[in-house]
């Protein structure tokens, strides 16, 4: 029986190269916190740090409009949602998700932010390798590249913990040291 090569080994190598390489000239971030956000992302995650209280997974699209925590609505918006660096809009196919989802959605745009910062300091790179392989690929939730899949695995910290604990305990510890390390809920 003939060995299927794993269509994903060229670009995680490239990916574990281009960490190495950042680690080797210094440019990783070793000891970053909240300080190292950009202000716009700061202000982000103070927002955010309400979610629990004021719930915008939960708000009207008239109570969005207006901004709710830092989530507003969009109504030319052709996704469920973005990030926009700490400002997160929503459209109107959010509103066909069930509240859980959207709480998922709005987690996951938030961990964007996460792991944008886990990308630069050097973290996110090895991600990919905290997964079980599923025909032939490591993915979570669909999500097959380190950005993605740091985002994914904090909004299921956030809304599954339990599953995702299952699935893939080092990422678990992977992404919650760094959500804290650097100051997110």
């Amino acid at each position: 029986m003939a060995r299927t090569k794993d269509p994903h080994a060229a670009t995680v190598k490239a990916w574990k190269t281009r960490a190495r390489n950042a680690s080797n000239s210094g440019t990783t971030q070793q000891s970053g916190d909240f300080a190292a956000l950009p202000p716009e992302v700061q202000h982000g995650v103070r927002l955010a740090r309400t979610w629990p209280k004021e719930r915008p997974w939960a708000a009207t699209r008239e109570r969005l409009a207006s901004g709710v925590a830092g989530v507003r609505y969009n109504p030319n918006l052709q996704s469920e949602a973005r990030n926009l660096g700490g400002r997160y809009e929503v459209g109107p196919k959010f509103f066909a998700l069930d509240v859980g989802g959207r709480e998922h959605v709005l987690y996951h745009e938030l961990g964007h932010d996460l792991s944008d910062q886990m990308l630069r300091d050097g973290s996110a790179w090895g991600a990919l390798d905290l997964l079980d392989t599923v025909d032939g690929y490591r993915e979570l939730n669909g999500q097959t590249t380190p950005g993605e899949v740091v985002a994914e695995a904090y909004a299921q910290m956030r809304t599954d913990r339990i599953w995702l604990e299952r699935r893939a305990p080092g990422l678990v510890r992977l992404v919650s040291e760094r959500a804290a390390h650097y100051g997110f809920p």
